[in-house]
């Protein structure tokens, strides 16, 4: 029975090691897409009117308050 348990916490381990790495990566991912994106949109940003830019930059702030909160 003791044997068990240490195969079982060694195992439990190595799964959770396992999915650190996975969302580490994930996280990573994210991350690059996002900025990605954010390259995208400033590029765009040079392309428009003023107005337009402010309309853009709030919609941005409020989204970013929404998915913080």
């Amino acid at each position: 029975m003791n044997m068990y348990k240490k195969h079982y916490k060694i195992t439990s381990l190595i799964i959770l090691a396992l999915m650190l790495a996975c969302f580490a990566y994930l996280e990573d991912q994210i991350l690059n897409h996002v900025s990605y994106v954010e390259q995208e949109v400033r590029c765009y940003l040079n392309h428009v009117s003023v107005k337009e830019k402010n309309i853009i930059t709030d919609l941005a702030h409020h989204l970013t308050a929404k998915i913080k909160n």
